[in-house]
């Protein structure tokens, strides 16, 4: 079983095992388009994850435990899987296949060992959620790994794949970890809009709203120098106050998502 794998390396035959859209990044790698580094965890070593005897045994255990003809028990059982996935061991065979991927991210970043970074997971399908946070060691990457893996026993999720009357678990798919520097953007939903581009710049788009008191929306825009991705302008438009009845300036607007 190939465990894992640099994006560099991803070619297109093994795209199942590797996730469609993390094998598409690995190939705009290799054009030369500067690409953030990372690394794949294959669908492989996350079943193996999930197959661990121990975890498998105490899922089952909880299953068996709950009444599915009572779906107000879901929300239960949803916390119990999150907490199992949570504090789950990994792999052992992950400390050699996997763990030196990751110190290799610092090495490339010209990092000192326990320096940290910060490090996006994301799934290649839309089962689980993506985290980001600073991690200084690979025990700490784990967890976020951990927690994105968790984030697929929702509520929701479970009670949509029990009423397919398959298995509770969510199907075993390749995890991205990425290096996510902090964003000079004013919004936390950053996004590329390729409606506005050309050979030499690529633009970000930050999508606010004023609020309820004040529903407008609006959206920053940033422009970056495609071959090194430094700043060249920006076009604000959130960082405005709006005045209350009693005469104090309100918090800014808070920035919304927009994928």
């Amino acid at each position: 079983m190939t465990a894992a794998s640099f994006l560099y390396q991803l070619d297109a035959d093994p795209s199942p095992l590797w996730g469609e859209s993390f094998v598409d990044l690995g190939i705009v790698t290799r054009t030369g388009v500067p690409v953030l580094p990372g690394f794949v965890l294959s669908a492989a070593a996350i079943q193996a994850l999930y197959l661990q005897p121990k975890l498998r045994k105490e899922i089952e255990r909880k299953m068996q435990a709950h009444d599915f003809k009572k779906p107000q028990f879901t929300a239960g059982l949803s916390h119990d899987i999150r907490q199992l996935i949570l504090k789950s061991s990994v792999p052992p065979e992950w400390n050699t296949t996997v763990k030196p991927l990751f110190e290799d991210l610092e090495k490339h970043l010209l990092l000192k060992k326990g320096a940290g970074l910060r490090v996006l997971v994301t799934s290649s399908n839309a089962d689980s959620y993506p985290q980001v946070a600073f991690v200084k060691t690979w025990d700490e990457a784990l967890k976020l790994l951990l927690s994105s893996l968790a984030s697929a026993f929702t509520v929701q999720a479970l009670h949509q794949r029990i009423q397919l009357g398959g298995s509770i678990m969510p199907q075993p798919s390749a995890m991205l970890f990425q290096v996510h520097p902090e964003g000079e953007a004013s919004g936390i939903g950053q996004q590329y809009d390729p409606q506005h581009h050309d050979e030499h710049t690529v633009y970000l788009t930050a999508h606010y709203h004023e609020g309820a008191h004040a529903p407008t929306s609006g959206v920053d825009v940033y422009r970056y120098d495609r071959s090194t991705l430094l700043p060249l302008s920006k076009q604000l438009g959130r960082h405005r106050w709006r005045s209350t009845h009693d005469g104090n300036h309100a918090k800014p607007a808070q920035p919304t998502v927009s994928v």
